[in-house]
């Protein structure tokens, strides 16, 4: 996956990032699939989906660097949302 990744971005940082995630992923993966009980296996399952989104923040923030801003306004509005609610 090294060679991959390395030619989808353009800044060192952000395939090491990748890279890593990726990793983490591949990881996460082989032991949701082992695992018999659904409750941890959700969360092994939402712990890959938020790895994998972030990977695609990556990508688009390879190219566009601004949207990193836009992510954590948007976050922390998300946020505020969910606080308004209790």
């Amino acid at each position: 996956m090294s060679s991959s990744s390395k030619s989808l971005f353009t800044k060192t940082g952000l395939s090491r990032q990748f890279e890593f995630n990726s990793s983490v992923l591949n990881i996460l993966g082989t032991v949701s699939k082992a695992l018999p009980e659904h409750s941890v296996k959700d969360s092994l399952n939402k712990a890959i989906t938020t790895l994998a989104q972030r990977n695609e923040l990556l990508v688009i923030a390879d190219e566009e660097p601004e949207i990193f801003e836009f992510y954590d306004q948007r976050t922390r509005a998300k946020n505020l949302q969910v606080s308004n609610l209790f």
